[in-house]
């Protein structure tokens, strides 16, 4: 809600459109117990991390340039993304997805519920974290 030192005072329930949330790599396991509605996606460098419990698209690959990862993801937005929710893998630690545009500003242009995966939800970060009820 309100930012104080660039950490967020509360957490949010849900994403919403253009209103992203942050989460935990332990929460991962909750995102398909909380989203039943249309299709659940992973985008990021380990997609081992979501197991079989969503679609994975590519994403810094080997010999792939940052504008392939955004080639990707926006043919995913044009196909899939309406009727989907989003989970990008920003850990720092594994490696965030390579873009052109600013990795912002695509993901608060999401035609879809975005959570992004990070290293620290209590560290600063530009979404509040998710607070799942």
């Amino acid at each position: 809600m309100v930012e104080d030192n660039s950490r967020w005072v509360s957490g949010q329930p849900m994403p919403m459109l253009n209103r992203p949330v942050v989460i935990s790599i332990t929460q991962v396991e909750l995102v398909s117990k909380y989203f039943k509605q249309g299709m659940l996606w992973y985008w990021g460098s380990d997609p081992n991390c979501v197991g079989n419990k969503m679609r994975t698209m590519r994403c810094n690959e080997p010999g792939i340039e940052p504008e392939g990862n955004e080639a990707e993801l926006l043919d995913w937005v044009s196909r899939y993304g309406a009727q989907s929710t989003l989970l990008v893998d920003c850990r720092e630690s594994i490696g965030m997805p390579l873009t052109v545009t600013p990795l912002l500003e695509l993901l608060l242009g999401m035609p879809c519920p975005v959570l992004a995966i990070v290293d620290n939800v209590n560290g600063s970060n530009p979404f509040p974290a998710w607070t799942p009820c």
